[in-house]
């Protein structure tokens, strides 16, 4: 569970998340456990140091993600060859595609 939660958490995994899911009024988006083990994971067993950090800076920050996502984007990136420039555009896809959930979830409130 540690390597999932480990893994999981990054900007790639989410925004397959993104894409291939439901969402509704509100923008919440719907991931069940079916559909959650077939979004795609780079599977990556964290040493404990790593691990450390990670859980170290998610509770503290306002935004689990902007304290990890740096990080994690930074180790993916690494292990899977990708360029600084292909980094960025993963995470503007996926900002792109969470601000149109929100944006659109928003407009459905009652």
């Amino acid at each position: 569970m540690r390597d999932l939660s480990f893994s999981f958490y990054n900007s790639l995994a989410l925004l397959f998340c993104e894409m291939d899911r439901r969402f509704y009024g509100g923008g919440v988006l719907e991931l069940t456990p079916k559909k959650f083990w077939g979004v795609p994971i780079h599977y990556q067993r964290p040493t404990e140091s790593q691990f450390y950090e990670f859980i170290r800076k998610f509770p503290k920050s306002k935004s689990p993600e902007a304290a990890n996502f740096e990080l994690a984007d930074c180790r993916l990136a690494n292990e899977l060859s990708l360029s600084e420039k292909q980094a960025h555009m993963i995470q503007k896809a996926l900002r792109s595609v969470r601000t149109h959930r929100l944006r659109h979830g928003t407009s459905q409130r009652v």
